[in-house]
């Protein structure tokens, strides 16, 4: 990749993003297409959905955004990430009591992808295991 660290950085950052629009949009389709064809339990449609964009989502994250090789320590480290990352954004958008729900909506949606990316990068993909 040309370019200097930054550069790099951003042009990761940007790769994460598209991966993680791109699953988010299966995400939607899966739970779409589950309710219309099989169920309309929002819970489990939900589930199946969250179940195909994360394999999605680790296997794109993992080859194009952070040139990582497969491993089950990875798919490991990327769930509890993730998890983490959803628990840490919503407790962090409960410290704004009394503000507009679109407004946590807001919060939550900009901090999960920024908390994981950073822990992604620093952890989940790091070349030492």
């Amino acid at each position: 990749m040309k370019g200097g660290p930054l550069t790099q950085l951003i042009m990761q950052l940007f790769r994460y993003g598209g991966v993680g629009g791109v699953s988010t949009l299966i995400h939607i389709a899966i739970a779409i297409t589950y309710i219309r064809l099989i169920d309309e339990a929002i819970i489990w449609a939900n589930v199946a959905g969250f179940l195909v964009a994360f394999c999605f989502s680790y296997v794109a994250q993992s080859l194009f955004v952070f040139r990582a090789r497969f491993s089950m320590i990875r798919l490991t480290k990327f769930f509890g990430v993730q998890v983490i990352a959803l628990t840490l954004s919503l407790s962090t958008s409960l410290l704004f009591t009394g503000a507009h729900p679109y407004f946590k909506v807001c919060i939550t949606a900009i901090l999960l992808p920024l908390m994981a990316f950073a822990i992604h990068k620093l952890w989940t993909f790091t070349e030492v295991e």
